[in-house]
């Protein structure tokens, strides 16, 4: 079995530079993914009225 010794290990504390930065980096991350749903969600509305009117416009060329 292997002995570890403890004493060396550090904890950083939470005002660390390296630990506000890795919340900056997953902030960024969560607002990056927000705005790329934000993106598909216009496109899918986009295109569902595209074809809504499109049926439609057929729909009144058959009358």
């Amino acid at each position: 079995m292997i002995d570890y010794d403890l004493n060396k290990i550090k904890i950083l504390p939470a005002d660390h530079i390296a630990l506000k930065d890795y919340d900056y980096v997953v902030g960024v991350d969560k607002k990056n993914k927000v705005l790329e749903k934000l993106i598909y969600a216009v496109i899918t509305a986009g295109v569902i009225t595209l074809i809504y009117y499109v049926i439609k416009d057929e729909s009144n060329k058959k009358k």
